[in-house]
């Protein structure tokens, strides 16, 4: 996964102006994993300091419909950025995000 996850990093829009040695530092920051489908990576109201970059498969934007159940309002793909608001000012997150098959993310936490 190290090498996926160098892959991801290097080939991020996060990353378009750096060179590559600070991206190989980035790479080291930053936690890679595959969600499975219908995983949440974050949930509608919650409050993250992470910063998620979509390195392969889709994520549903969704809102609750009060019911207990839920509308997709929008659908990220691969080079997508997610949870930027929370990352820059901890504020909550305005939908859920559900993988759409597997999904391959990169996630950097404000703290590193």
């Amino acid at each position: 996964m190290a090498n996926n996850c160098a892959e991801m990093v290097r080939t991020s829009p996060l990353v378009a102006e750096l060179d590559d040695a600070q991206k190989a530092v980035l790479a080291d920051l930053v936690t890679c994993r595959t969600l499975v489908d219908g995983e949440i990576l974050l949930r509608e109201g919650d409050v993250s300091n992470e910063l998620h970059v979509i390195a392969a498969g889709g994520l549903a934007v969704t809102r609750d419909t009060g019911n207990g159940d839920w509308v997709v309002i929008h659908v990220l793909r691969p080079r997508d950025l997610a949870g930027e608001l929370g990352f820059l000012d901890d504020t909550e997150h305005s939908a859920t995000l559900r993988a759409m098959g597997p999904t391959q993310v990169f996630s950097l936490r404000r703290d590193k």
